[in-house]
C-alpha cells in the first residue's frame, strides 16, 4: 500500500489510514461509513493498478451495511 501512495498517517478528511499500521482504515474524527468504505475503494484500486494485487478487506467492520463493507461472500456460521 505505501508504494502504492498510501503511507502510515494518510488522511482524507475525517477518514486516513492508521499512523502504526497501514492497513488499518481509521475515522479520525466524523466520518460517515461511506466515507470508510471510499477510501478503501481508492485503496483498492490504486494497489491493483499498481501492482495487480486485489486487496481483501478482513471482516471488521463496525456501523456499516454488510453489503457496502463486504467485497466477498460472507462466511458460513454453520457448525
Amino acid at each position: 500500500m505505501e508504494q502504492a501512495g498510501f503511507n502510515k498517517g494518510y488522511a482524507r478528511g475525517p477518514v486516513g489510514i492508521s499512523r502504526k499500521h497501514t492497513l488499518a482504515i481509521v475515522n479520525r474524527g466524523g466520518a460517515r461509513a461511506q466515507d470508510i468504505v471510499t477510501l478503501k475503494d481508492e485503496i483498492q484500486e490504486k494497489v491493483f493498478d499498481v501492482w495487480g494485487v486485489q486487496l481483501q478487506p478482513e471482516p471488521v467492520f463496525v456501523g456499516f451495511a454488510a453489503e457496502s463493507a463486504r467485497s466477498s461472500p460472507a462466511p458460513s456460521l454453520a457448525p
